[in-house]
């Protein structure tokens, strides 16, 4: 037998499965604490820390249960079982290896692994160990704000190294080596910086200051030149230290969305991961001069990386899951990995290929000569809270430079900055500086006349002033760009455009003298740019055979105009025109979308059918009721606009959440009381809660199970100050707790048929989160914590898996998917938002101290409407119901195993077994808790004795302590007075498994009971059983109804003649009512 033995703490419970983990099992055996464990034979040892035992039961049955040893003093955390026989002997593959230091045991064909000490790494022939150089390879991986240095073919926790910090460290947005220097290049985008820091001394330096959002580096290896992206302002930037002083220079601009970047300085190129939603690897010389594009994904290129030994670039594609490599000129193509679970950095050594994974700890790598097989460690516990993902990674690598690379010793005396090319060196000059006739030395600019601007470090052309882009290194030429703004159209032809007016679009055109002209001013005979460039000698022939233009070509006066078709993204100025996925990019559809070439298509699901609007999906079979609540009014509209109902509440406790169940025609709410129903029979407090302060209410449509919301006014149940989301079952009998925290929840809502629980809390004046589970209250996991600042209400799309929150400190509605991807504000509401509800196409809320409901379309054109509130004012809850939103599926919790606990849907097709309230687990297999009888049975006495309800008041008394006879002599002597008894209490009594027809045969004589009626003064109804003759000879069907607890048990009552053949028949449900 092969199996793995845990205990688990939490649970209290020992389990076990095979060693791939399948067959799990509980041992059933009542635990407490089990700490340490062993097997030997059919046993199973554990310890429990709290009862102070070493205990021991049969490892698959629980039987043959012993303590062992127990002593208030023993703590035992560590338990083992020895025996000769344990100690087999067989042969060690260690004892013929040949290993200089340490032999491990390995699964190998030789049965053995050689490896090193710290300090010291395996040879080639993988038997010696030699002593590991300052150079030898290694791994520097970053979290949002830490460093780590590591090794990967070393053994033991020794091998990760944490890394100092530089001053102020908030937000690492990129990772580069510098082989030359011996240093990690670092960007904060927090603070928009570009740091060093020396390998050796861990000296940090402040490179470059004044930088965008930099989530790409890249180091030149040759001349030490820092290539980066700037991805807000889409430009693409180099810098390099020249006599002390650092120099930039932007080289391209006007990019979409550039993050990585990698250089291959021998052959003078440049690689830039570009795009959004649809991304692609463009080619570049390393002077900014754009080649062609290499690659284009409809994923994410998460990770890129040049590898110098090999001269090839590795890449991932997150949609295929795929690590891929061609060659620098995109020959060759090989999906090199495949199944690599979305990496989120890479980098390459001489043989190896290291990547991250996505919200893991795990670093994997492939050998370069034998991809087939993935090898991994994990780094850190994801377990615990403080976990922090790894996102960042770079090789630390030996590099031996070529002495026939172009700019070594800057050939041909260049004293600027000497970039490679496929050709040549070229010498870039800095801002301030302006190339010499030579061609190799950049001289200062005389900051004189209008064609410049002043920057502290030297000029740039005017022309680069408030183009949104930064060429100043402290960006001087971007400030108080709104003075500059002037009122202008786009048929002004006096517009200029970079000079605060706007932006230039794709549809203007910008002369070189710098103001921007409408595009159809180009090449129109006139001449409209005050240099007259708008008008050259290319304007007849620069669009012949459409110019190599994928799409239209408009005739330019030096080169041709590319643009692209709708439906089509424009890159590099429309000489490459990519499918926009209108899928991804927004909310096209309000239910399923279908990509096409240049356009896409709207579908429904089973149950809508699409509108004219070709956006909306709408139920085919009926409108849905949206219910309003304020403090103590409920209207229904249906349709969202129509009043269907109004109701005046018989409660003074404000409303504090609503539920409807749509195949029961039942309404619930919440208040401080308890949970409230009503449907055709009435009003009625259907469950009472104590202590604590309702937050909001949600129905569980498979089981009927309702879950609440609720901060703690004293201590009931809940931790001071906390919260508690508690599920109370469907028969309302009982409730658990199966979510406590110390923040404040203010809203839940449920997907029945995902299986999953959301809910809203916050912590603090201004942190919130929005947090989802299974819907037993485990696996749980924080979304969208970007955005989320205050929620106070949560609706959600359960078609396109999507969580909406009104946020009041925002006074917005954003959303995020079920998994907290694609974060979208939706709409201002224009004051502190109260609720929010979700169905088909269209998002309403309601805003604090104002009637009305406001609504807008989520998917396609935004369309916004209101509704005024005649009565209902102060909305302070918003949901909406259809029978559609509750689908038909089995129901888990009918034939479960949870005997007498309360049976709650982890997902659907699962369900978890707890105990009411502070009841413990008697028995796991099969389940039981203290202290609680099966249905149909009576319970003695608290912690005693169950009783099968036909024994109850049949002959002698059956329980120990006699209260079955007791309390059947007190009924009897009641029915026999005539007197009426009230009963106000609210569920589960003395009466709640005793058979009512055997009550009414053992008088012998007819009774019957009396409707309920309603005492005025009482905030609750009497029942009363009354003793004497029936009203009439018939036998009577009467329903008992109590405001407190519904009683839907039609009692039988016999007439002398005893007729009434059901009369003799066992009632199914029993009176869950006390006799005061």
């Amino acid at each position: 037998m092969q199996r793995i033995f845990w205990g688990d703490t939490k649970l209290n419970r020992i389990e076990s499965s095979n060693f791939d983990g399948s067959d799990r099992k509980i041992v059933p055996v009542e635990v407490t604490h089990p700490y340490a464990l062993d097997i030997f034979g059919d046993l199973i040892f554990w310890s429990d820390l709290v009862e102070h035992k070493i205990l021991s039961a049969d490892k698959l049955t629980g039987d043959d249960y012993m303590v062992i040893l127990e002593e208030d003093s023993l703590n035992a955390t560590g338990l083992h079982v020895h025996h000769r026989p344990r100690q087999a002997r067989l042969s060690n593959p260690c004892m013929e290896a040949i290993c200089s230091h340490l032999c491990l045991l390995s699964s190998s064909t030789k049965g053995y692994k050689c490896a090193c000490p710290i300090g010291m790494t395996l040879n080639k022939d993988e038997n010696i160990c030699d002593q590991m150089s300052s150079r030898s390879p290694s791994i520097v991986i970053a979290t949002l704000t830490e460093m780590y240095h590591l090794n990967h073919n070393q053994v033991g926790e020794d091998s990760i190294m944490q890394l100092p910090n530089g001053p102020d460290l908030k937000h690492i947005g990129a990772l580069a080596f510098n082989p030359t220097g011996r240093s990690i290049i670092y960007s904060d985008t927090a603070n928009s910086i570009i740091y060093s820091m020396d390998v050796s001394s861990n000296h940090h330096e402040i490179l470059f200051e004044n930088v965008d959002m930099v989530e790409g580096l890249a180091v030149d290896p040759y001349t030490e030149t820092i290539y980066w992206t700037e991805r807000v302002q889409g430009k693409v930037v180099i810098g390099h230290e020249n006599g002390g002083k650092y120099q930039r220079l932007v080289l391209a601009w006007n990019l979409k969305n550039p993050k990585g970047i990698a250089v291959a300085s021998e052959f003078g190129l440049m690689f830039i991961v570009e795009g959004s939603t649809s991304q692609i690897i463009s080619l570049w010389q390393m002077d900014g001069i754009w080649l062609r594009n290499l690659v284009v994904v409809e994923g994410t290129i998460s990770a890129m990386a040049y590898d110098g030994h090999d001269e090839h670039l590795y890449f991932s594609d997150s949609q295929r899951e795929t690590i891929e490599r061609i060659d620098v000129d995109g020959a060759n193509p090989t999906t090199f990995f495949s199944q690599s679970q979305k990496p989120i950095a890479m980098a390459s050594s001489s043989d190896s290929v290291f990547w991250l994974t996505d919200l893991s700890a795990r670093l994997s790598w492939l050998d370069k000569e034998d991809p087939t097989n993935a090898h991994s460690f994990l780094l850190d516990d994801v377990s615990h809270d403080n976990f922090d993902p790894y996102r960042l990674m770079t090789v630390i690598n030996e590099f031996v430079l070529s002495r026939n690379h172009v700019c070594l010793n800057q050939t041909a005396g260049c004293n600027g900055i000497c970039v490679p090319t496929p050709r040549e060196a070229k010498c870039l000059c800095s801002v301030g500086n302006v190339l010499s006739e030579d061609g190799s030395t950049c001289e200062p600019v005389q900051c004189i006349g209008e064609q410049w601007f002043p920057c502290q470090s030297g000029c740039i052309p005017a022309k680069y002033r408030c183009d949104g882009v930064s060429h100043c290194s402290l960006g001087e030429d971007e400030l108080d760009c709104h003075s500059l703004a002037i009122a202008c159209s786009p048929n002004d032809p006096k517009c200029d455009c970079k000079s605060g007016c706007s932006i230039c679009s794709e549809e203007e055109f910008q002369c070189d003298s710098g103001e921007g002209i409408p595009l159809d001013f180009v090449c129109d005979d006139v001449v409209h740019c005050s240099d007259g460039t708008d008008e050259g000698g290319n304007c007849d022939t620069s669009c012949e055979d459409n110019s190599h233009c994928p799409h239209n070509c408009l005739s330019g006066p030096k080169e041709p105009i590319c643009q692209c078709e709708p439906g089509y993204d424009s890159l590099n100025d429309g000489r490459n025109c990519i499918d926009v996925d209108e899928c991804k990019t927004d909310f096209s559809c309000s239910q399923l979308c279908n990509n096409k070439e240049g356009h896409y298509d709207c579908l429904c699901v089973p149950g809508y059918s699409l509108e004219q609007d070709k956006h909306t999906c709408k139920t085919i079979n009926g409108r849905p009721l949206m219910i309003a609540a304020s403090a103590h009014h409920i209207a229904v509209f249906i349709d969202n606009n129509v009043i269907s109902s109004h109701h005046e509440l018989e409660w003074h406790d404000p409303i504090r959440g609503v539920a409807f169940h749509d195949k029961m025609s039942t309404l619930y709410w919440i208040t401080k009381a308890g949970v409230i129903r009503s449907n055709s029979l009435g009003q009625a407090l259907v469950y009472k809660f104590t202590s604590l302060k309702p937050t909001g209410l949600a129905l569980e449509s498979i089981t009927g199970n309702l879950y609440v919301s609720a901060s703690s006014e004293l201590n009931g149940g809940v931790q001071q100050g906390g919260s508690v989301i508690k599920v109370v079952s469907h028969s309302l009998e009982s409730d658990v707790n199966i979510v406590n925290t110390q923040t404040k929840i203010t809203d839940i809502a449920i997907d029945s048929v995902r299986g999953i629980l959301f809910w809203s809390d916050k912590y603090g004046s201004s942190a919130g989160r929005i947090i989802r589970s299974t819907l037993d209250g485990k696996s749980t996991y924080e979304l969208c914590d970007t955005q989320v600042i205050c929620p106070v209400a949560l609706a959600l799309d359960p078609i396109k898996s999507r969580i909406y929150w009104a946020d009041s400190r925002q006074q917005s509605i954003l959303s995020c998917t079920y998994n907290g991807q694609d974060q979208h504000k939706h709409v201002a509401t224009n004051g502190k938002p109260l609720s929010v509800t979700f169905f088909e196409n269209r998002i309403s809320w309601t805003v604090l101290h104002q009637d009305i409901i406001y609504s807008q379309q989520v998917a396609g054109e935004t369309m916004e409407k209101s509704l005024q509130l005649a009565e209902t004012k102060a909305v302070q809850h918003l949901f909406t119901t259809h029978s559609i939103l509750e689908p038909e599926y089995p129901n888990p919790c009918s034939s479960s195993s949870c005997g007498n606990g309360l049976c709650v849907l982890k997902n659907v097709s699962s369900y978890s077994c707890f105990c009411p309230g502070d009841e413990r687990v008697l028995s796991i297999a099969p389940f039981r808790c203290r202290s609680r009888c099966p249905r149909y049975f009576f319970q003695c006495r608290r912690d005693s004795e169950c009783l099968p309800r036909s024994l109850v008041c049949i002959n002698d008394a059956n329980c120990e302590t006699l209260s079955d006879r007791k309390l059947c002599e007190k009924l009897k002597d009641i029915l026999k007075s005539g007197e009426s008894v009230l009963t106000n209490s609210l569920t589960r009594g003395l009466l709640h498994s005793l058979s009512v027809i055997s009550l009414l045969q053992s008088n012998g004589t007819d009774r019957w009971i009396q409707d309920t009626t309603r005492n005025e003064s009482l905030p609750y109804s009497e029942t009363r059983f009354v003793s004497g003759q029936s009203p009439s000879n018939q036998s009577r069907r009467r329903v008992v109804y109590s405001r407190h607890i519904e009683i839907r048990d039609e009692v039988y009552v016999p007439d002398e003649s005893g007729a009434d053949q059901e009369a003799t028949q066992a009632i199914e449900s029993t009176l869950q009512a006390i006799l005061g």
